[in-house]
């Protein structure tokens, strides 16, 4: 969305508006970047919070596991 400088009865030459453009498009570029970067720390945030939350379910089914394998020796045990 470009914003021209030329208005009636002004005396804007060709290469005032071309420069205020590219700085224009610079500004976007700009903030395209900020966009960019604030998306991928929130992605970044979200990957270590996936592995977290995978790491608990591990070490839960782990237990579980470890549970009935002493339960099970125990049950022979005393059979």
């Amino acid at each position: 969305m470009r914003k021209s400088i030329a208005r009636w009865g002004t005396k804007t030459t060709g290469l005032e508006l071309n420069t205020h453009i590219i700085t224009q498009d610079i500004e976007e570029i700009k903030r395209f970047f900020l966009y960019i970067g604030r998306k991928a720390a929130i992605m970044a945030i979200r990957i270590i919070l996936a592995a977290a939350g995978a790491a608990i379910l591990i070490l839960a089914a782990t237990g579980i596991f470890a549970y009935a394998v002493a339960a099970k020796a125990w049950n022979e045990l005393f059979d």
